[in-house]
């Protein structure tokens, strides 16, 4: 473990670039705070006066209340519970079947449609993560992709390819792992038939995370 003790501006600096979330102890007569990512710690003094000014009006008006916050959850046994998420901060998690311009992964062919797309366009940055597609009566060889399309370079990268479909059946997509899409950006979700199409159906949904409900 590596230790250092820096002043006050610094250490709001380590804070911010390293999103710690520090705590803090008052000591009468100081505020000793600290923060840690990983092995290393980031630790600041602030002398307290009897009437606040600089750095400790500073931390007090600004900082004191949002920080100090419970770092860990245990049991009644004393156990520390962890839960493991790939959820940023800032956000929460949403399932949706549809994008915010109100198209919806559903999916009706024929025996005259060699595919069908959806494209789905949000309103602000999204994550999504996992996600799956319900079929009935998809023949043996159709299969669905999922790819990210920029309104002038068109696809710019491709987050699933040639997932089969098959029978009447449910096919999940799981991931620890997540993926930015960017406002401007388009999920266009296909839907193809087998080389001998027939007449199929399928709906699907994505899991993912926004700064807001809609």
């Amino acid at each position: 473990m590596i230790t250092h003790k820096i002043d006050w501006t610094q250490f709001k600096s380590e804070v911010s670039s390293r999103s710690m979330s520090p705590q803090w102890v008052d000591a009468n007569s100081s505020y000793y705070i600290y923060g840690r990512d990983g092995f290393i710690t980031f630790s600041c003094e602030i002398f307290q006066n009897e009437i606040s000014t600089g750095d400790q009006l500073d931390f007090e008006t600004n900082y004191k209340s949002i920080w100090n916050k419970q770092l860990s959850f245990t049991d009644p046994s004393g156990i520390q519970q962890v839960i493991p998420s790939a959820r940023p901060a800032g956000t929460t998690t949403f399932f949706t079947g549809e994008g915010d311009n109100g198209n919806k992964l559903e999916f009706e062919l024929t025996v005259n449609d060699a595919s069908i797309s959806r494209d789905l366009t949000f309103n602000e940055d999204i994550w999504i993560k996992d996600g799956g597609m319900i079929c009935v009566d998809a023949p043996f060889g159709a299969y669905f992709n999922v790819d990210v399309v920029h309104p002038q370079y068109g696809i710019v990268a491709k987050f699933c390819r040639r997932v089969p479909l098959y029978g009447n059946n449910t096919f999940l997509l799981n991931s620890e792992d997540k993926s930015l899409i960017t406002q401007g950006l388009t999920l266009r979700v296909t839907v193809f038939n087998s080389s001998t199409p027939v007449a199929f159906r399928a709906s699907g949904w994505l899991e993912g995370f926004r700064a807001t409900m809609t």
